[in-house]
């Protein structure tokens, strides 16, 4: 669009002439003016000039407004909202009267770019209706769902309560992102008055729903939905269960540490991570000083070090490498994994040579492909050699991590590929793995 178009450019664009009205459609921007209908080209004009300013703009914009067609109508208000809302807002709520779907989603979409808690109960007004008769919500009209997404997605922005009503209607909606949407909306308008939907919604079938209800729930602070969120630590989707356990520590439940304790031991390193700082806030707090004196102990069992092992990975001070690396070298196999998760979780490099070693030495298979992760986490390229010794190992879940992590440091360019299925699949990673570490020019 060109910033020079005067006012009489602008003026030009409702011309009678056709000639003057292209050029001046041309210089604004609105593309193949001369095949656009009347009424068509006044709304591409309208959303031209929404993103200019001053008085020339405004001037044709009040002229569109004065449009015989509701579509204009909604168009040029619409366009008006960011300079004149007070002009534009009582146009667009007379234009909701209209039975013609196309002006009323048009009406809604621009109402939801005004951010104001007056602005939010008019949508929540319109949005309560929807669900007074079930009849009302057709799966298969995708009109209506759009404007239910825009609605519920614009409700948890403008943070009125008087929306509660409404959302509480949407989370039990048939379509999966209105629920996910109204339930997020909840969570950020933060009023009590919720809490009885949102504990509904941790059962939901969809993960984003259930992921925002635990988010949602957590950030109102009221403990006495610790009870109910606590489930959520074991729920399929990582990111829930990651979610379940920031949301634990935000609620201080300290109940939760022994169920918190145990998933800083498994594979996610999503989960591990939030487990760790909801331990911290629930007044778990130890050090790796701490954790090593305590490993020192020849009385700790097995289960014991393998959990202090875990923490001492996830604390992130340089003083855990040491008894990493001597538990690294224990004889009980639980104890080697959970130190080379563990090193792999702190990320410090000097620790690649020493996992190389154990994946030279005779161990279980278990415990190589654990090292293998770790190894891919330090990001060390000079370990490429034992990785290449391992990705031609008889177990295909092993070989198939070594190639998948010689990809991740840009030591292979080929996706892996093998007859056997994986259980894993860890070929079928190597792409996103590529993608991710920022080397987009490989060719797979």
């Amino acid at each position: 669009m060109q910033q020079s178009m005067n006012k009489k450019g602008l003026e030009d664009l409702l011309s009678q002439d056709p000639d003057v009205r292209l050029k001046a459609a041309s210089e604004l921007g609105v593309r193949d003016a001369d095949e656009l209908e009347p009424v068509d080209y006044c709304v591409a004009v309208a959303d031209r000039l929404r993103y200019r300013r001053g008085e020339d703009a405004l001037l044709i914009l009040h002229r569109l407004l004065a449009h015989p067609e509701p579509l204009v109508q909604a168009s040029a208000a619409g366009a008006l909202v960011p300079t004149d809302p007070e002009v534009a807002v009582p146009v667009l709520e007379a234009l909701l009267l209209t039975d013609d779907r196309k002006v009323r989603y048009r009406v809604v979409e621009s109402l939801c770019r005004i951010r104001t808690g007056e602005n939010g109960r008019l949508l929540a007004k319109i949005l309560w209706p929807l669900y007074q008769s079930r009849s009302a919500i057709d799966p298969s009209d995708d009109w209506i769902r759009d404007l239910r997404r825009l609605i519920t997605n614009t409700l948890g922005d403008v943070g009125d309560s008087y929306a509660v009503i409404s959302l509480e209607q949407a989370v039990t909606d048939v379509d999966p992102e209105v629920r996910a949407n109204a339930t997020e909306a909840l969570g950020l308008i933060n009023d009590q008055l919720a809490i009885p939907v949102l504990v509904q919604a941790l059962d939901d079938k969809d993960d984003r729903v259930r992921l925002e209800a635990v988010k949602a729930l957590g950030l109102l602070g009221d403990r006495s939905v610790s009870a109910a969120v606590l489930p959520k630590l074991d729920d399929p989707e990582s990111a829930v269960a990651a979610a379940a356990a920031t949301s634990l520590g935000w609620l201080g439940y300290v109940e939760a540490v022994p169920r918190l304790l145990r998933l800083i031991e498994g594979e996610s390193d999503r989960i591990a991570r939030a487990s760790f700082q909801s331990l911290r806030q629930c007044g778990y707090v130890v050090s790796a000083r701490e954790l090593a004196t305590k490993l020192e102990s020849p009385d700790a069992e097995v289960r014991t070090r393998s959990m202090m092992v875990s923490l001492l990975g996830l604390t992130g001070e340089a003083e855990a490498l040491p008894p990493l690396l001597t538990a690294l070298g224990n004889r009980a196999v639980p104890v080697k994994i959970a130190a080379a998760r563990a090193l792999g979780r702190l990320a410090d490099r000097r620790a690649a040579g020493y996992l190389a070693e154990v994946l030279e030495d005779d161990q279980p298979t278990v415990v190589h492909k654990e090292v293998v992760r770790a190894l891919g986490a330090l990001g060390d390229p000079s370990v490429g050699w034992v990785l290449r010794l391992a990705s031609k190992s008889q177990d295909q879940e092993l070989a198939h991590a070594a190639e998948a992590t010689l990809v991740w440091l840009g030591l292979a360019r080929l996706a892996p590929e093998r007859s056997e299925p994986s259980r894993d699949s860890t070929h079928t990673r190597a792409p996103q793995l590529l993608l991710r570490a920022g080397r987009f020019g490989e060719r797979l």
